[in-house]
């Protein structure tokens, strides 16, 4: 979780997957990796790499006037004139807000906003709908101009 990836691992889940003769076999491949299962496999705690923010792939956000592309370390904003690169400070706890959004359902009593509803609905949530929201949003714009840049070139 929020460390860099071993080149030479690369293609393993797609192998894996070539052998799956049912959907069934595949749900209990995938089930078998999560946490608390056999296969999972925790991360590293003896690595001297800093853990950035998870990345699970290229993904931009196109608004009028830029286009937001978020990476581990740093959101790349396009825009009209320049490109941008905003750094983003390394988290103390990859997925913290996992670990916070539990703690304030059980000792705050705040519902969950990621509860079993919102688990049964994910794969109708098509990137379609969520890019459709992004795009509507005013903030993309608003929340960049404020921010500094650690690096800037015009076009």
């Amino acid at each position: 979780m929020g460390r860099p990836k071993n080149l030479d691992d690369y293609g393993v889940a797609r192998r894996k997957l070539a052998r799956v003769q049912s959907k069934d076999e595949e749900g209990r491949l995938k089930a078998a990796g999560t946490y608390g299962v056999d296969a999972y496999t925790a991360p590293s705690t003896t690595s001297v790499d800093v853990p950035k923010h998870q990345h699970f792939g290229p993904l931009i956000v196109s608004c009028e006037h830029v286009d937001l592309r978020p990476l581990p370390d740093s959101i790349v904003v396009y825009g009209d004139e320049r490109c941008q690169r905003i750094a983003l400070e390394a988290p103390v706890v990859p997925r913290a807000e996992v670990i916070d959004e539990l703690f304030a359902a059980v000792h705050g009593g705040i519902a969950p906003l990621h509860d079993e509803s919102w688990a049964r609905a994910a794969p109708s949530r098509s990137v379609s709908s969520r890019c459709a929201r992004a795009r509507s949003s005013a903030m993309c714009l608003s929340a960049l101009d404020a921010r500094d840049t650690s690096t800037t070139r015009n076009n």
